[in-house]
């Protein structure tokens, strides 16, 4: 048997006997969900609960009537086995998780299955449990999924329990798209699809706060970051309540005069009262946590009740940058019937070429990536966006030449779980974004490559919807509104390689509206 953990790698197997709190012992059928549950045998011989899996991925879930006590358990242990890795590691959203409210995104701490690192056979996984949403005391509920695989799969289960482990035997690996989850706690932020503990360092955590330079970040990022100048160094206070608009004004100006390059943000949150305008070759480079809102935050506090590109947060010039920041408006607000606040884009590309977006949350955006203003919008580089956006989270126009927008989400989960002030109410927010927000927008796009788009929203009986695009160039119009993609031919030949679209159910969504003759490939 292989031994994993999930963030924790064990260097050996001591402790790793069947001790500490049972949970499950797979010597039955306990387990529910979308497969038919079955016992087979396990690696000595004996029972073990196992399922079959297809394209369609699979639910699976175990309650527990009684809450059951994990004393002073820190950690998940359990053997399983993996019939294929291959294919394991092919899995769609995914996602293993233990709570204490008795269903899923409550009281919650989880992990994407596909971070553990497993083989083929049985292996003993060890999850670490020091932080989570899941109250230890009273655990109730387990689940395991996968929306979708690329092959037939069967997984097997045996000695579910929480054990007490000794910290020192772990190994500490973190890769940069691997966390743990805490759900349903008031100090919860957003990474990806998933939530883990706030942290909310001051600018004064660095060792040299208003540092230029080589930039040591307080958060782990694989972009080395040089900076010409720092905010700090031109008045920024990043203290929530002083205006910094001039002194992020000013630093841009001194780097756009010496030639381009990089202004460093320090974590710290910044309020800008005006449009904020990156000339040609000048990069706005922040220190924050992938997929959360923890760090480097632009508190934007002007264009109320407008919606002109001329006064978005931030206006992109030719090669300019934006990265590692989140955006913030403090002034939006639900009335009593869901209704938000009109504001301009947050980011508009003003007829420019070759811009870069990298690790951008957009906690709550009315418009959040406008790239349609301009008379060319071409060669946009963007990466690991995350939004709550409450009209349209990204549109692209006029973009004639080759653009790659990889990994970005729009959810409810940004703005639910960002730790700030004027979080609406959950149902409000999620019954109106289900059914008036739009994901993508996507018109004349040219030769551009998308990757890994997700529009996810939940109606009020909690079921999700997606839309999903992945490995597809195309040269088409077309849009991802919440339950709906539509797919229109505008000019030439509507062109690609064969891509996917797919709902949290493995199938496709409840609809498609194809228009003009434009083809979809199987």
């Amino acid at each position: 048997m292989r031994v994993h953990g999930m963030i924790f790698v064990l260097g050996c197997a001591i402790g790793l006997g069947v001790s500490g709190v049972q949970l499950d012992d797979c010597q039955s059928v306990s387990w529910g969900g979308t497969r038919q549950a079955y016992l087979a045998e396990d690696e000595h011989g004996g029972t073990c609960l196992g399922w079959k899996a297809d394209s369609k991925g699979f639910v699976m879930h175990r309650n527990w009537k009684t809450p059951i006590n994990g004393g002073d358990a820190n950690a998940l242990v359990f053997d399983m086995y993996v019939s294929d890795e291959d294919v394991y590691y092919t899995m769609a959203e995914n996602s293993l998780e233990l709570t204490s409210s008795g269903r899923c995104d409550v009281e919650e701490t989880a992990c994407a299955l596909t971070s553990l690192e497993v083989s083929t056979g049985w292996n003993r996984v060890v999850v670490p449990l020091s932080s989570g949403g899941c109250d230890l005391s009273r655990v109730n509920y387990m689940r395991l999924y996968t929306l979708g695989l690329k092959g037939d799969l069967e997984l097997r289960l045996a000695n579910i329990r929480l054990e007490k482990m000794d910290p020192n035997l772990w190994k500490v690996e973190l890769p940069p798209d691997v966390v743990l989850s805490r759900v349903g706690a008031e100090d919860a932020e957003p990474v990806g699809e998933l939530l883990l503990n706030r942290r909310d360092p001051k600018s004064d955590s660095y060792a040299k706060p208003d540092q230029v330079g080589l930039i040591q970040t307080l958060y782990g990022s694989d972009l080395v970051v040089i900076a010409q100048a720092n905010v700090l160094g031109f008045g920024a206070k990043g203290d929530g309540v002083a205006d910094d608009t001039e002194a992020f004004q000013r630093a841009i100006t001194s780097v756009s005069s010496s030639g381009g390059g990089v202004v460093f943000v320090p974590v710290g949150r910044y309020r800008l009262t005006a449009p904020l305008t990156l000339p040609a070759g000048v990069g706005l480079i922040g220190d924050l946590e992938p997929g959360t809102a923890n760090g480097t935050i632009l508190a934007i506090c002007h264009g109320m009740g407008s919606t002109d590109p001329k006064q978005s947060a931030v206006r992109m010039s030719h090669q300019s940058a934006l990265i590692s920041l989140a955006f913030w408006y403090p002034e939006q607000k639900f009335d009593g019937q869901g209704t938000p606040i009109a504001f301009p884009a947050t980011i508009t590309q003003i007829g420019s070429e070759s811009i870069t977006l990298k690790n951008v949350t957009l906690v709550n955006s009315y418009d959040g990536i406008n790239l349609a203003s301009g008379g060319n919008n071409s060669l946009q580089h963007i990466r690991d966006v995350v939004g709550t956006c409450l009209n349209v989270g990204y549109c692209n126009d006029k973009s004639f030449d080759i653009g790659r927008i990889e990994n970005v989400s729009f959810s409810a989960v940004p703005w639910l779980a960002s730790g700030l002030p004027g979080v609406p109410d959950e149902l409000v927010l999620r019954r109106y974004l289900l059914r008036k927000a739009i994901g993508f927008k996507l018109q004349r796009i040219d030769w551009t490559y998308l990757a890994r788009l997700r529009v996810e929203v939940r109606d009020s009986c909690q079921r999700k919807q997606r839309c999903q695009g992945d490995r597809h160039h195309a040269r088409k119009s077309g849009r991802c509104v919440a339950q709906r993609i539509d797919l229109e031919k505008r000019r030439g030949e509507c062109c690609g390689e064969p891509g996917a679209v797919a709902s949290d159910n493995g199938g496709l969504p409840c609809r498609i509206e194809i228009r003009y003759g434009v083809r979809l490939w199987s």
